[in-house]
C-alpha cells in the first residue's frame, strides 16, 4: 500500500535523483604518481568539468598484503587541493601506501578515482610515472561445475572510472603444479568466465585481476 501510495510521484523522484547527480563534480581522470622520493610523493591528475568542482580532496594511507577488499575506501590522512596535483610529505620511506581522489562542491562529492599503490622509497621509483589502476574485483565466486570445466563470477572493482573499459583476466593452476610457470590466463571482457579442459579430480587455485584497456 505504501508503495503504490508513491507510483504517481515516481516522475518526479527520478527527476530529483537526475538534477541531483547533474550538480555533482565528474569524477578525476588518470591519476599518476609523477615523482616519488624517500618521504614524498607528488601526484597529479586530469579534472572532469573545473566549473563544477570546488577543490580535490586526495585520500592515502599505508597499506599492507592483508587488506580486505571492503578496506579499498578506508584512509587515514586526507589532504585538500584546488589545483589538480598536490605534494604529500612526511610519509615513511620504503612503506607502501595507497591513494585516491575526489572532486567536492557545495552539492558532495564525485566518484572517486581510480588507486595509486606505491612503495614510498626513491630506490623503488625508476622515474617512470605510476598510473592510477582500478581496485580489484571481489567476491569472486564458483558459479556451477563438471568434472572439467569450472564456471565463476565476481563483482566488478569497487574503484575504477565509469567509462573505463575493463578487461578481467582469470589465472589458474592446479594446486599440486610445479612451478608457478604452469599458472594460464584466461580473459573474458564480462564479469563472468568459464575455465575448460580442467583435469578431474584436481584442485585448482583462482584468482581475478581487472586492466583498463581504453580510456572513452
Amino acid at each position: 500500500a505504501e508503495l503504490a501510495a508513491c507510483l504517481p510521484a515516481l516522475g518526479q523522484i527520478f527527476q530529483c535523483y537526475e538534477e541531483g547527480t547533474a550538480s555533482l563534480p565528474p569524477p578525476v581522470r588518470d591519476l599518476k604518481a609523477i615523482s616519488v622520493s624517500d618521504d614524498k610523493v607528488f601526484l597529479a591528475w586530469k579534472a572532469g568539468d573545473v566549473g563544477k568542482t570546488a577543490h580535490y580532496e586526495v585520500f592515502y594511507r599505508q597499506t599492507t598484503n592483508l587488506e580486505e577488499d571492503d578496506e579499498v575506501f578506508n584512509s587515514d590522512k586526507q589532504v585538500n587541493s584546488k589545483m589538480p596535483f598536490v605534494k604529500i610529505a612526511g610519509l615513511e620511506t620504503g612503506k607502501m601506501y595507497r591513494f585516491f581522489v575526489v572532486a567536492r562542491n557545495d552539492k558532495g562529492t564525485s566518484l572517486p578515482s581510480s588507486i595509486v599503490t606505491l612503495n614510498v622509497s626513491s630506490a623503488a621509483y625508476n622515474t617512470n610515472q605510476k598510473n592510477g589502476a582500478t581496485s580489484p574485483p571481489h567476491q569472486l565466486e564458483l558459479d556451477s561445475r563438471s568434472s572439467t570445466w569450472l564456471e565463476f563470477t565476481w563483482n566488478p572493482p569497487a574503484i575504477s572510472h565509469p567509462e573505463d573499459v575493463l578487461l578481467y583476466r582469470i589465472h589458474f593452476v592446479a594446486v599440486n603444479a610445479s612451478s608457478a610457470s604452469d599458472m594460464i590466463t584466461a580473459e573474458s571482457e564480462l564479469t563472468t568466465a568459464r575455465i575448460l579442459n580442467l583435469k578431474p579430480a584436481t584442485q585448482y587455485a583462482v584468482y581475478v585481476t581487472s586492466v583498463i584497456v581504453r580510456n572513452e
